[in-house]
């Protein structure tokens, strides 16, 4: 982040107080042991965090911008360092450290979603990205968590662009049509090995699946 980004972030933002630097919370997330990294990681996104849409109304899209520009960097590396830690981490037992790298992950997963409207050369960016958590938490045994991450990219599908049809017929869609058809077909099958491979192997798993 540059320092007129942060000038621009003070002036724009009511109440931003300077947080750890974006160089200093990527060398913590590359580290294996970093105690308190969700701590420091939602007091630096705090701006993004605050922002989340309501049924209500949504963000200044002026604002959203702005953050989009301090925060997309720190949010890309973020993304691209934690599947590798949070596998690595799952193979110590460290119970601790690994439910914190996953609440860091989420809450850079939410972030990213706020900026979603600024990322319009990358359809389903964030849902690919949720995707690649799912997988993460599948190949750690957390069956559940993954279910719920892949139930909330379910229910609530980007916004149709096809007429009368939540997704596009697979062989007239268009290239981001594919996509999103891709996309559904791997979290369900996903969810179904989530299923298959819980403790709790009820009827129930299979059919909030289908």
């Amino acid at each position: 982040m540059t320092n007129s980004e942060v000038v621009s972030m003070e002036q724009e933002i009511p109440g931003f107080a300077a947080s750890p630097s974006e160089s200093s919370l990527i060398s913590k997330l590359q580290s294996s042991d970093s105690p308190g990294i969700h701590a420091l990681v939602s007091d630096y996104l705090h701006p993004l965090s605050d922002l989340k849409p309501t049924k209500k109304s949504n963000p200044d899209q002026t604002l959203i911008r702005s953050l989009a520009k301090c925060f997309l960097s720190f949010l890309n590396a973020s993304l691209s360092i934690l599947p590798k830690w949070f596998l690595e981490v799952s193979k110590s037992n460290n119970v601790v450290s690994l439910l914190e790298l996953l609440r860091v992950y989420k809450i850079c997963l939410d972030c990213l979603d706020v900026v979603a409207s600024q990322l319009g050369s990358k359809p389903f960016f964030v849902e690919f990205q949720r995707l690649r958590l799912i997988h993460c938490l599948e190949s750690c045994g957390l069956f559940d968590e993954a279910q719920l991450e892949g139930l909330g990219v379910l229910e609530k599908p980007p916004p149709a662009k096809w007429k009368g049809k939540l997704l596009p017929e697979i062989d007239k869609g268009s290239g981001e049509g594919k996509e999103l058809c891709s996309l559904f077909v791997d979290i369900v099958v996903s969810l179904l090995r989530c299923a298959a491979a819980g403790l709790a192997k009820e009827d129930a798993h299979f059919r909030k699946v289908l």
